[in-house]
């Protein structure tokens, strides 16, 4: 008969087996087509922007998330980014203890077209937040994230990023460095 601890370890031992096959096999899940397109389907109902990509590649042993053609539509149909590549490297230890590291995000060929109204309101944020119906306003929010993100390096090549609104605006016109930003952000 085997003795109380070698049964625990054996259990154990089976259900990290488990653990580990599902997360590879979710990992693989991800990355059909037909999958990507629900979860796009998903995203566009709870937003009055749309979002798409083209392809996502998941690693889960480097934690590289990569996507290619990932472009934001505001609600008026608008493209507001697009993004030839952008590949995100994620820390899996700091997002066990609730923060979200990124040591290196790349966007290749970036188009952003960021415009402010009046009222201080992004067509960025618009994408994402639906406007009060009695109001017609945004709704209030505290203007903080529940959690912390810390981006260590942001490389940018090639693109044109524009920004327009009341008070200021700026059109960095086909990027043809490579920008490179270290640090906590």
């Amino acid at each position: 008969m085997l003795s109380l601890k070698k049964k625990r370890t054996a259990i154990f031992g089976i259900l990290l087996g488990l653990f580990i096959i599902i997360v590879f096999c979710s990992a693989l899940y991800l990355e059909k087509r037909s999958v990507q397109v629900l979860i796009q389907n998903k995203i566009n109902e709870k937003i009055p922007g749309e979002i798409s990509w083209k392809n996502l590649r998941f690693s889960v042993f480097s934690g590289i998330i990569d996507l290619d053609r990932l472009s934001l539509r505001g609600s008026d149909k608008n493209e507001i980014i697009f993004l030839k590549r952008i590949a995100i490297n994620l820390d899996w230890l700091r997002l066990l203890k609730g923060e979200i590291s990124i040591p290196s995000v790349l966007l290749e060929s970036p188009r952003a077209d960021i415009r402010t109204d009046s009222n201080g309101m992004a067509n960025l944020v618009n994408a994402f937040q639906y406007k009060d119906t009695a109001s017609g306003a945004a709704p209030k929010n505290s203007g903080s994230f529940p959690f912390n993100i810390v981006i260590e390096n942001l490389v940018l090549t090639d693109g044109k990023i524009m920004y327009d609104s009341p008070e200021l605006s700026f059109n960095l016109e086909q990027l043809g460095a490579k920008l490179s930003f270290k640090g906590s952000m």
